[in-house]
């Protein structure tokens, strides 16, 4: 009984440490991992992704 106690804590332990990790890696909680991926120019760039797939979506005829 003692030992699958000590391997149930060791497991529980191992757990809690990965989703620490996980926790630095991609800044959860935080906006870290956000500020690293996209800056203020790509606002600029999905603007212009989205008018042009309206305006090529929107079957108008010139």
């Amino acid at each position: 009984m003692a030992t699958a106690k000590r391997i149930e804590q060791k497991q529980r332990e191992e757990f809690e440490e990965g989703v620490a990790k996980l926790k630095d890696m991609f800044g959860v909680g935080s906006q870290t991992f956000f500020k690293a991926m996209f800056g203020p120019i790509d606002l600029i760039f999905i603007l212009l992704a989205l008018g042009t797939a309206i305006k090529l979506g929107g079957g108008q005829e010139d």
